[in-house]
């Protein structure tokens, strides 16, 4: 600028001068005032003042912890205030504190309907953050509602997400409840690993009550095990945390010290701790946790050989628990009661309980089932929601374009007359624009010359496998067919013999046949990749006798073949392997689209392993540079014994451009 007026007072100009800078600056500022005085145009006539909610945010969350009422009304107040001044991270922070409000007051429902409330908003904004706790609060809906499967799947993805955006806290929140989880389910070696690690995480941020708690599901876990001795160190080490811990983690302290009571033949302690459970329960004011301390007092009776007593408390507890306890609790009641009726020669009375044991167990069943069957549901719900959101997305898109068409007048008689004034900065700003363009382009070219090479190597290995399939379909396929045509025409004498050659025909030509649907998947080609990964799992699961579960959510068949292509062998290597090396007995492939991203989850109940990725094979490595090329990550979870999961992310893998 100085050099700009220095030249001009130089050339002898005496009178007022105006740069083309200057004169550039003030016609900008002239615009920006016409835009700001139409309304129609900009979103918000005026600031929003965030900080006046981000505070009352803080004061939700304060009062959820004492207030529920207070904090309900606050949270509802905050969303629509939000939502009125435009701000979406206000409306999303508060349709999830509501959410969670109603999920500490059982209100399952109401907790399930403001969830997908706040889903559509982080839908629309695409904010990471806010989705991880969508997905946490998904997560601990599911446990509530007895969908154990689901919330693991949920929490996966909200630790996955918080492990890339290195977050260490809810990094281990995400791996304690995916734990919690399958401990619930019973599945105490698939839970180790999460334990373990939660563990690690929480002595290091030195979140002691988190520390303590992890200590306590290590010992539960190691109990059902069989490793009694491990466990009761575990309860050991958690000990010194206890007395300053929450009231729930005591109670569980002391459940799980009263259970070693009893195992031990230690009627003493088992005496102290069941009442430490009892003097809890009554402060919780849960009868629930009641009930469990009164069930402590009966075996401690039992174990004294007070049989009346026994009788006594542990009828106290059935009470309790016929009001709503939980029900599996309750069976183990109904079995205790008959067993005791049966050592007091009450036949009766026995055979009464035996009874409800029999009834109560197949209530659970049942109820797993429909709860399976109203989970499937909800997930096509949800899916049909979207359709709906994105339907009214479009037609909002179609208002705005009207809009700004009834604009474009005022723009270009704006135009005309700037546009002589704007030619000179233009002119310095392309210059600046080329160079940069000229840069991003050599890397671009680059980088499309790698994904060149890749795809053409690809698509020589397609063609090879193609005509290796064909002659195997053709070929190798009608030669069976035909030589088996010629053996029934055969009278033999030894009649077995020919029998067991026509099982080995048969099964020879189901092998050719899975083998020429691996190297080429026509109904990848015909009906897209979620047909063609269910029709693999099927096949791989009929030829190898392998229970293999497919999931996907979104649609994910809306990206160009040789990328759908790239995904189905990704995943095809991974269930292959899980059989071959793992030797796995079930898997489970999940793929979700989240946008313009794509996840795919493969996990197996094999054998496992514990070196590190980089030390595998050529199938992990070919994978990974696979995944290089599309600039995504994968992550891999294993421990000898524990089974396998991979996790694998391809960023921006649908083009979301209009």
């Amino acid at each position: 600028m100085n050099e700009v007026f220095g030249g001009a007072q130089y050339l002898g100009h005496k009178h007022s001068l105006i740069s083309p800078l200057k004169t550039f600056a003030f016609c900008l500022c002239l615009v920006v005032a016409v835009f700001i005085t139409q309304p129609t145009i900009l979103a918000q006539s005026k600031p929003i003042d965030s900080s006046v909610l981000e505070r009352d945010l803080a004061r939700m969350d304060s009062l959820s912890n004492v207030d529920f009422v207070a904090a309900m009304a606050l949270a509802k107040e905050i969303a629509i205030r939000a939502e009125a001044e435009g701000y979406a991270n206000g409306v999303i922070k508060a349709k999830l504190g509501q959410s969670r409000i109603y999920l500490i007051r059982g209100q399952l429902d109401s907790a399930g309907q403001v969830m997908d409330e706040a889903y559509q908003v982080i839908d629309t904004v695409g904010h990471r953050s806010h989705f991880s706790t969508y997905l946490d609060l998904k997560g601990a809906l599911a446990t509530m509602m007895g969908k154990g499967d689901s919330a693991v799947g949920y929490y996966l993805q909200s630790y996955q997400i918080n492990k890339q955006l290195d977050r260490p806290p809810l990094i281990m929140r995400g791996l304690a409840n995916i734990a919690a989880v399958l401990i619930q389910q019973e599945q105490y070696e698939k839970a180790l690993p999460y334990i373990t690690e939660a563990t690690g995480l929480a002595k290091d941020l030195e979140q002691w009550d988190n520390y303590a708690s992890q200590l306590v599901n290590h010992s539960i876990a190691l109990k059902h095990l069989g490793d009694t001795t491990q466990a009761f160190q575990r309860l050991q080490e958690a000990e010194q945390y206890i007395e300053n811990a929450n009231i729930y983690l005591k109670y569980a302290f002391h459940a799980n010290m009263n259970d070693y009571a009893e195992f031990n033949r230690e009627p003493a302690s088992m005496l102290e701790h069941s009442q430490q459970m009892l003097d809890i329960a009554r402060l919780m004011k849960s009868e629930e946790k009641e009930a469990y301390a009164y069930s402590g007092f009966s075996k401690y009776h039992r174990a004294m050989g007070e049989l009346a007593q026994s009788e006594a408390y542990l009828l106290k507890a059935i009470n309790l628990y016929e009001k709503g306890g939980e029900k599996t609790r309750l069976l183990n009641l109904y079995e205790s009661a008959a067993e005791l009726y049966d050592n007091l020669r009450d036949y009766r009375q026995a055979f009464d309980y035996q009874a409800k044991a029999h009834s109560l167990e197949k209530e659970i069943q049942d109820a797993n089932m429909q709860s399976r069957i109203l989970e499937l549901e909800t997930s096509f719900d949800l899916q049909r929601q979207k359709a709906l959101n994105l339907e009214n997305q479009l037609k909002l898109t179609e208002t705005e374009s009207a809009l700004r068409s009834r604009t474009t007048m005022l723009y270009f008689s704006i135009g005309g007359i700037l546009s002589l004034l704007l030619i000179g900065g233009l002119a310095y700003s392309n210059f600046r624009r080329k160079k940069q363009l000229q840069q991003q382009m050599i890397q671009q070219k680059e980088a499309a010359h790698q994904l060149s090479l890749m795809q053409e190597h690809n698509a020589g290995e397609e063609k090879e496998r193609k005509r290796i399939s064909r002659e195997l379909h053709d070929n190798i396929g009608g030669l069976l067919a035909a030589a088996k045509l010629h053996l029934g025409t055969i009278h033999a004498e030894d009649e077995k013999s020919l029998q067991k050659v026509t099982s080995i025909i048969d099964k020879t030509h189901q092998e050719a046949r899975t083998i020429s649907h691996r190297l080429a998947p026509i109904k990848l080609e015909d009906e897209g990749l979620k047909a063609a990964v269910a029709y693999f799992c099927k096949l791989v699961a009929q030829k190898d006798t392998v229970d293999v579960h497919f999931e996907s959510t979104g649609d994910i068949d809306s990206a160009g073949s040789d990328d759908l292509l790239a995904v189905y062998r990704t995943v095809q290597e991974l269930v292959v392997n899980a059989i071959k090396h793992a030797e796995a007995s079930e898997i489970l492939v999940q793929i979700f689209r989240h946008q313009a991203d794509l996840e795919a989850i493969v996990e197996d109940n094999g054998k496992g392993f514990t070196a590190d990725v980089e030390s595998e094979g050529i199938g992990l490595k070919n994978i990974k540079r696979q995944l290089e090329l599309y600039k995504g990550t994968f992550d891999v979870r294993s421990a000898a014994g524990n089974g396998t999961s991979i996790m694998l992310y391809w960023p921006d893998f649908y083009n979301t451009d209009p």
